[in-house]
């Protein structure tokens, strides 16, 4: 099947890899899928705009040490075959592959990883990480559906690796690739036949059990070169019309894993931490001394990325809503804490009880907590797109006792709890002042009820530089403009016209803010009212609240709630 070499050109360099005849190729491929959203990417490039190429996946992704060149990894490959045929088109590949990841934590992260880069083509592979069974079934199908109703115009392509023994997730991955018409390239059914037969050695291609090195990645990087060659020539005709992708069917496991949230340890603000500490923004570590972490945590299915050195595999417990105590395993691959739970917020606990250290973890005696993600989060009925968070799902930033959480102002008698409600009030000296939370947020959703009478000026803001969501009289344009934009004036783009409509005078109003990318969204008890996009309000910033100076005023606020996205 391998006749001889041929040189692959990678960004300037040159690898060697095995001419393919067509029979291997054909062996690859499992499926061409529906070209509609190939053909989009393509109708994309030819117009000169820019490409985002990515991948998602465990250490094969990664490529790590068993590739000695990060441009032979197959994602690279893909990138470079994009500026070859497009030139002077600027194409960025994303590469998300992180070692020991499934797909259950991949859906979790493929937002922040993946989606928050925009791609136009995402590869997925998941198979040797991933069990052939349908637990690791409906977290894929959540991570592919995630893919293709966030990207409409994204491509997906779902890629086969496989054990030294020929094992792999195969059998339930191209059921559901099938089911969403995807494109699947399998290594494992182009060369197992051929070690079975003696025409090609493991070795060959395999750095180890399960790692592909250079040659390994060369190849499936010419698969995926003829797969999309043959898209671009027209040899495998799209379903239908490059202007727009087919409806997402619907699920063929469940949607649960479509719905999911990840917490990265240096945004997480634990409500209990004695014996934790976060170290380098990346990591909550707790010692041999021991200790507690508290945190609250939404959704049906609870995950908990962490690395537990042997001398503490005994010492590690959690456990969610006061339930009692179960053993943390120690599990390379953190399959779900719980994966039956409600879909409402939980308080997941962990304790980690004194241990004695020796030197047979290599340097690691601490327990390690990365991350805190989730599935099957509460969503909005009203969503469509089942992207819009519940009320639930979003974590309380005030407490209704006190101002814990909250940079308190030099006057702090401007800002009270009274009943469960804080109060933010001016007196006879007519100023002004502001109260922020600790912690600072970038894309955020933020939401909380609101009761005022006669004429207030006051608002919610988030990032930096600031931008606000008025509440109350304008002072400059001297009316109320609840719930539109200022950003040093009210650009007529960002105005709430509908809101004075909605709002309800002296009674509890309920206020909605998601602030995503460049584009900013107001929601009035329930009704959308504004939506203002502007580039310049992109760095991460505390949320504030505002009493204005100039009039004496009073505003409450309750049930405040943000979650960082």
């Amino acid at each position: 099947t391998v006749v001889a070499a041929v040189a692959f050109r990678t960004d300037g360099l040159v690898f060697a890899a095995p001419i393919l005849e067509e029979q291997l190729f054909k062996q690859a491929l499992v499926c061409e899928g529906d070209g509609q959203r190939l053909a989009a990417v393509f109708d994309k490039a030819r117009r000169g705009e820019p490409l985002v190429i990515a991948a998602i996946g465990g250490s094969i992704t990664a490529g790590g040490s068993h590739t000695k060149r990060r441009e032979s990894r197959y994602v690279e490959q893909v990138a470079a075959w994009f500026r070859e045929q497009f030139p002077g088109v600027e194409v960025r590949c994303v590469n998300a592959g992180i070692g020991a990841s499934n797909s259950i934590f991949g859906a979790a992260r493929v937002q922040p990883d993946v989606l928050a880069h925009e791609p136009d083509l995402v590869l997925v592979e998941f198979a040797v990480n991933d069990h052939d069974n349908q637990e690791f079934a409906e977290s894929y199908e959540g991570l592919l559906r995630q893919i293709l109703v966030k990207r409409p115009q994204s491509a997906v392509v779902c890629l086969f690796f496989m054990h030294r023994n020929g094992e792999n997730a195969q059998t339930w991955q191209q059921i559901l690739g099938r089911h969403y018409g995807l494109p699947m390239v399998s290594f494992r059914d182009a060369l197992w036949p051929e070690f079975g037969a003696g025409r090609l050695a493991w070795e060959d291609y395999y750095d180890d059990v399960v790692h592909p090195k250079d040659e390994g990645h060369l190849l499936m990087g010419s698969f995926l070169r003829t797969l999309l060659a043959g898209h671009l020539g027209g040899r495998r005709p799209a379903a239908g019309a490059s202007g727009g992708s087919a409806p997402v069917p619907p699920p063929l496991i469940s949607d649960r894993y479509q719905r999911c949230q990840l917490t990265r340890a240096g945004d997480l603000a634990p409500t209990k931490a004695s014996g934790w500490n976060l170290v380098d923004g990346r990591a909550w570590e707790c010692g041999p001394a021991g200790g507690e972490l508290e945190t609250t945590v939404s959704g049906e299915v609870i995950l908990l990325g962490r690395k537990i050195p042997k001398d503490a595999e005994q010492a590690v417990f959690f456990s969610i809503d006061g339930a009692d105590p179960k053993p943390l395993p120690a599990d390379p691959h953190n399959r779900p804490l719980a994966s039956d739970l409600a879909p409402s917020v939980h308080t997941l606990k962990l304790v980690v009880k004194p241990y004695n250290t020796s030197t047979q973890d290599g340097g690691l005696p601490s327990v390690r907590m990365y991350d805190i993600g989730a599935a099957g989060v509460p969503m909005n009925k009203e969503s469509h797109a089942g992207d819009v968070l519940s009320t639930e799902a979003l974590p309380l930033i005030f407490n209704g006792k006190d101002l814990a959480g909250w940079a308190v102002p030099n006057e702090p008698s401007y800002w009270t709890v009274v009943d469960g409600a804080l109060v933010g009030a001016s007196d006879e000296r007519k100023k002004g002042s502001m109260l922020y939370t600790e912690k600072s947020y970038g894309d955020v959703v933020v939401e909380g009820e609101v009761r005022f009478t006669g004429e207030i000026d006051s608002g919610i803001m988030v990032r930096r530089p600031e931008i606000q969501v008025q509440i109350g009289v304008s002072r400059s344009l001297k009316r109320d403009m609840t719930c539109s934009f200022y950003t040093g004036t009210y650009p007529e783009e960002a105005r709430a016209p509908r809101a004075a409509a909605l709002l309800k005078p002296g009674q509890w109003n309920r206020i909605r803010l998601d602030a995503k990318g460049d584009t900013f969204t107001v929601w009035l008890n329930g009704e959308q009212v504004s939506q203002y996009k502007n580039a310049r309000y992109k760095d991460a910033g505390p949320i504030g609240l505002q009493v204005h100076g100039g009039l004496v005023m009073k505003v409450e606020f309750r049930d405040l709630r943000a979650l960082g996205l």
